[in-house]
Formats: structure tokens, sequence, C-alpha cells
């Protein structure tokens, strides 16, 4: 083995088992991990000073959730099993946003610090892990700096909504620990442990379903156990773990079904599909290489021959090259399918999401690019700098540029305007970023900013209804009933399941005393949507207005069956009771909302006091 005397190499050396030099032992099993916690603190340092998204998932997850905005509560952890906010089941996620709420309350930067930590605690799980399973410290910890600065990263950390990813990561790597502890002493609490671990994971994010495949992986190297155990007991092992992964495939397509989250499949071929999906592979390998254009939004398009027909070489060249050399490199073809294989299940065969590809999803995968690149560089500097100095250099490049662009990606996160402009800046016809800083003017009244931005959308892509329902919006806003009317009309024609315009187009009818109309428009979105309590509540206020008033009252009732806890229904309701004379009812209806929200109860109990209803 080959020491240099260099203190710089006895840094960071590729290639060598230890750290070099007349170091003493406990230092040597501390150095790395210091270093390495410290590296990540002081590039994610920025983190801090961001806050929440507006108008991203920081809303549903975090910041409009009612749920969560009471801290861990016993209430909130029933209903953290049973959700499927935001199109997804987490259960151990909603538990440390609620956990963070009690902690920090709604201060953005607490939320941000215990991602920060889990992070780090990512970081020096995989670089204790590597260090188990090859005894090489220098190699594991330079595996570990890149997982933790490079700036691919930045999403799933500075994302608060996105503490999924880094919380399943978390639980994923201790399993892998617990694996490890398995694999060399084969005692069956062991293999219990890394079962729960793996459940764990699951219920954060379901990213890891392809968890049982990386161990077959990880047992031909780097545990070598193929050398030594044939292939059908290896593989019989990881058969109960299929058990979970069955489960949470049937759950998430159920809960992304519910939220709209997947588009129908006759929306696109599978040949468009597999398309973007080759070249989501080439995009991630080279965002990896040069990650300067680095955005939350890449917008879905279809994928032009030429690129597809070279996206398809240069993935069919790796895999021959791998598989090639198998036998002498063996940590080729597993880091080339550790990559390959864990984006299968968000690679858009199953398209989940508007997104072509998404930094987020190369969280837990790109550690397989990693792995080839630090033991590929170890040997190829190996053979030209066996002192060690070109491997230091190279080395300690890698870790700074990856420290400054992360730090640089860091502040683009910082609040909703900064991170939509740095969308438009290096995608085109992002019409995510237009929508979401149209959103955003328009919530601080600048009407006229906000038009611009939803306009640009219909440029590219005429037949939004996103962009024409918002232009409704704020045209409405601004007064221009007639143009907010005009595309309130154009989003139900192009979107008619979406109860949102048709009460929209109801509420302007109903101010400009065209009752008519707004019947009409209200019953043309019940026979779309016939469930919708807020459409049933609508249309008893349009029949309020024409003096219909039984007919009114049994639109509540109706409404009032469907969604008991609908509390902006029994107000009306009472008051049309108390109207009709029907005094008896009206007291049933103040004591079932009693029962449900007893503060929205007392302010009815006044109301109907004040009327004389309630004796």
């Amino acid at each position: 083995m080959l020491y240099s005397t260099n203190p710089m190499v006895q840094v960071v050396i590729m290639s060598s088992p230890s750290i070099c030099g007349p170091v003493s032992p406990k230092l040597r099993r501390y150095f790395f991990p210091v270093l390495l916690c410290l590296l990540t603190l002081a590039t994610y340092a920025r983190l801090f000073s961001c806050g929440f998204i507006e108008g991203y998932d920081d809303e549903p997850y975090i910041t409009h959730n009612p749920v969560v905005a009471q801290g861990l509560t016993l209430e909130g952890l029933r209903w953290s099993f049973t959700t499927f906010t935001a199109g997804n089941w987490n259960p151990l996620t909603w538990w440390s946003h609620m956990i963070d709420v009690t902690m920090f309350g709604m201060n953005p930067a607490g939320h941000h610090a215990v991602s920060l930590i889990i992070h780090i605690a990512n970081a020096l799980l995989l670089y204790f892990f590597f260090f188990r399973v090859t005894g090489l410290r220098a190699r594991s910890f330079l595996v570990a700096a890149l997982f933790s600065l490079h700036p691919l990263h930045v999403e799933s950390v500075a994302w608060a909504a996105e503490r999924k990813d880094v919380l399943s990561s978390m639980f994923g790597l201790c399993a892998l620990h617990a694996y490890l502890s398995y694999a060399s002493s084969q005692r069956r609490v062991l293999y219990l442990a890394m079962s729960v671990l793996f459940c764990c994971s699951l219920m954060a994010k379901p990213m890891l379903v392809t968890f049982p495949c990386l161990l077959l992986l990880l047992d031909y190297w780097p545990l070598e156990r193929m050398r030594h155990t044939s292939l059908p007991p290896l593989f019989l092992e990881k058969i109960p773990l299929l058990i979970p992964v069955a489960a949470i495939s049937v759950v998430t397509m159920i809960a992304q079904k519910s939220a709209g989250a997947m588009p129908q499949l006759a929306e696109d071929t599978l040949f468009l599909r597999i398309s973007v999906a080759l070249n989501a592979y080439v995009v991630y390998l080279r965002k990896f290489f040069a990650p300067y254009d680095l955005a939350s939004y890449y917008p879905y398009a279809s994928v032009p021959a030429d690129r597809l027909i070279a996206a398809t070489a240069v993935l069919a060249l790796i895999s021959a090259l791998v598989w090639q050399l198998r036998r002498q490199r063996p940590w080729l073809l597993t880091g080339w399918l550790w990559f390959a294989g864990m984006l299968v299940p968000v690679i858009g065969i199953v398209r989940v999401g508007a997104q072509s590809y998404a930094d987020r999803y190369t969280y837990l995968p790109v550690i397989g690019v990693i792995v080839i690149v630090v033991w590929g560089g170890a040997e190829l500097l190996g053979r030209v700098d066996p002192g060690g100095y070109a491997r230091t250099a190279v080395s300690a490049l890698a870790i700074l540029a990856c420290a400054a662009l992360a730090w640089t990606q860091t502040g683009f996160w910082r609040d909703g305007f900064s991170l939509y402009t740095r969308e438009l800046a290096v995608t085109e016809g992002n019409w995510h970023a237009h929508l979401g800083l149209g959103n955003m003017l328009t919530t601080r009244k600048r009407y006229d900013e906000g038009i611009v931005h939803y306009y640009a959308i219909l440029i590219t892509n005429p037949l939004s209804p996103a962009a024409h329902r918002n232009l409704g919006v704020a045209f409405e806003k601004k007064g221009d009933t007639v143009s907010a009317q005009t595309h309130f009309q154009a989003a139900i024609q192009l979107l008619p399941e979406s109860e949102d315009n048709y009460l929209s187009l109801a509420q302007i009818l109903r101010r400009k005393g065209d009752l008519d109309g707004a019947l009409r428009i209200v019953m043309d979105g019940l026979r779309l949507v016939p469930y919708s309590t807020s459409l049933l509540a609508n249309k008893a206020l349009v029949l309020q207005r024409m003096g219909r008033i039984e007919e009114a009252i049994t639109a509540f009732q109706y409404a009032l069956t469907m969604e008991p806890g609908f509390v902006e229904i029994y107000a009306p309701l009472g008051g049309l009771l108390e109207q009709s004379g029907r005094v008896a009812e009206s007291r049933r209806l103040l004591e079932q909302l009693n029962r449900i929200n007893p503060a929205e109860a007392q302010k009815l109990s006044q109301t109907l006091h004040q009327s004389g209803s309630v004796k």
C-alpha cells in the first residue's frame, strides 16, 4: 500500500483504506465524520434564511394544513393513517411535520433545520455503511461527501414539503445497516429489524420499493455473498420483503388517482412514456456531471427522434460496457444497476405528476453513480499517480465544486419568487413557473403583472384550464367581470369535472343578478360532480335569492347529509328554518353543530337568540 507524506493527501485519498501518516486511531475514527458534518453545515448555511414556498406543496403539507397546524396530537396521528392529502400515503412524514410544528410553530428555519439534520444523518449512515463493507475510510468519505454536497440534492433538503425524501432515505439506509449485520450473523432478529426499518421507509415515502433488488446487488458486491452462496437462497431470503412492496404499491396508486396526480394512460402513449423515461436517464447523468441548470420543475414534453436515438445508444453502450467488465470491476455493475434500478418507480413508465423528471428523484439512486466515479477514479488516477497527489487534488476539487454549486442552488429556495424565476431562466415553456409567479402577484394585488404570466402559459398551451381559471380569478378581482366570465367558461369547457370553475362563474352571475344563469351553471356542475357539497350549497344560496325557500332548505339539508362537518352551511340553513317558522328543526340543527364545532354553534346560537327563534 502506498502512502504519501503530503499533508493534503492525508485528508482525502481515494484509494487508501485509512488516513495516511502518524495519526492516532481515535482521530482517524472521527476525522472524516466530523469533516462531513462541518462541510454539509457550511454548504447549507443559507437554508436557515429560506422560507416556505408559496403556492407549492409546502401549503398542503404544512402552512395550510389545519391538522398539521395543531402539532402532534392523537387525532393527527389517526388522521395520518387515513389521509391521501397531496396524493400520497406517508404517515411517518406527517408525524415529522407535526413534531416540527409542536417544536417550532410555523417558523420555517426550524423545519429546514430538521431536514438538514436528517440529511447529515443520511450522509453519515452512507459513510459508515461503505466503510463497514469495504474498510476504505477515504473512499467511503468521498462517496458520502459527494452525496451530501451534490446540488442535485438541494431540492430534497431545502424544500420543506420534501421531508418525505430525506426521512424515507434515513430509514432505508438504517435498513441497509441492519441487513449488513444480518448478512454476517444470520440472526433473525436483525432480519426483523431490517424489515421494520424498510416498512418505515415506505411509510415516509414509497420510493424504496426496489429495496429487495438492491439487497441482491449488494450480495453481488461489495458483500460478495454470491461467491459462497447460490442465488436461489439469496433470492428466497428477500421474498418476505415483497409483501410490503406490493401493499404500498397498491396504496400509492389509489392515493395518486384520488388526487388526480396520475394522468389517464390514454393521454399519452406507451411509446411517449418510454421515450421520456429513456431520455430522463441520460438527463440525470448529465445533471450529475454538469449540474448548472437545475430547476424545481421540468415540464413534460415529447422527446425528438434524434435525442431519443442518442439516449438509447448511450444507455445501451454503458450497459454493455458494465456487463463486459463485471468480473474485473464488480462495482461497475452494482453502481449502474443501483442507479438505473432505483429510478424505475419514478422514471415515468407509470406516469405520476406533470413533470418529465425531478432532481429529488435522484436522492438515493445517484449513489450508484457516485460509487462508480469514486472507485473508477481511484483506479485510473492510481495508475498515473502512485503518490496520491492527483487523487487528493481531484477529490478536493470535486468536493469544493459540489459545495459551491449547492450553496448557490440553496439560495434559489429562498422564496417563491426566486424559485419560479430560476425555473424560467433555465427551462423553456415552463407553465408551472408562470402559474406560480402569476398566483403570487395576484395574491399581492398586482393583477396586471399576474395576468401577463397567465397569458404566457396560453402562448405555449392555449388549452390550459389552470391558466384560464387563474385569468378568471385575476380579472374578477380587478373588477373586469366580463373577461372573468369568459375565462371561467373556457376553463369549464376544458376541465368540466372541476367544481371550482362552476362556483366562480355562478358567483359572478349571482352578483350581477342573473339568478337563472347562476342556477343553470350550478346545475351543470352538479350533473358532472353530483356529490359536490359546495355546489349544493351554492344551489341553495341561489334558490334562496330567488325566493324558493323550501327548495333552498332541501338543498342545504342534502349537502349536510353528505358532509356534516361543512360548518358554513349551518348558519344560512338555520336562518332559513327560522324564517319558515321551523323552530324545532332549528334547535336540532344547533345541537348537531354543537357536537361538531362548539365555537360555531355558539355563534349560531347568538344569531338565533337575536332573531327570537330560540327561547
